[in-house]
């Protein structure tokens, strides 16, 4: 009896001493870039809407666009480094797929019209939705 006693509590121990995780830890600091991002790329939209037809050109948002674009790609770079992140890379991959996507439309077609706008606008944050809040729900609140 003994001897099956410590043949189960051995493992046992050994087992609850383990700690798997299949996801990453969480950071609070590309949770704030995250959000911080999302919001520079939604005020990129907000402000080609309340901007006349003429002041809608490409070059006059192409810093803009870069800035957010390397920010992307930063976040992505910030992924790839942590472990068991294989999840955060493909949403990541998605997002700065489809913005590249919105801001070559607009390079090609020079000047957005008010449908075309929102469109981007609304198909972009459905791609940040999902990296932010898989981000948040690592936190645990």
């Amino acid at each position: 009896m003994k001897r099956i006693f410590y043949s189960l509590l051995i493992p046992l121990l050994f087992f609850s001493a383990c700690k798997v995780s299949w996801v990453p830890q969480y950071s609070a600091q590309l949770e704030e870039r995250i959000a911080n991002c999302a919001k520079a790329n939604e005020r990129l939209y907000l402000d080609m809407l309340d901007a006349d037809d003429t002041a809608r050109s490409y070059t006059h948002y192409k810093d803009r666009y870069n800035d957010i674009q390397s920010e992307i790609s930063a976040i992505r770079l910030a992924n790839e480094a942590r472990k068991n992140n294989a999840e955060f890379i493909i949403i990541n991959k998605n997002l700065s797929e489809a913005f590249a996507e919105a801001k070559n439309y607009h390079k090609s077609h020079h000047i957005l019209s008010n449908g075309e706008i929102k469109a981007y606008q609304q198909s972009i944050a459905a791609f940040w939705r999902p990296l932010y809040f898989a981000e948040k729900g690592l936190k645990g609140d």
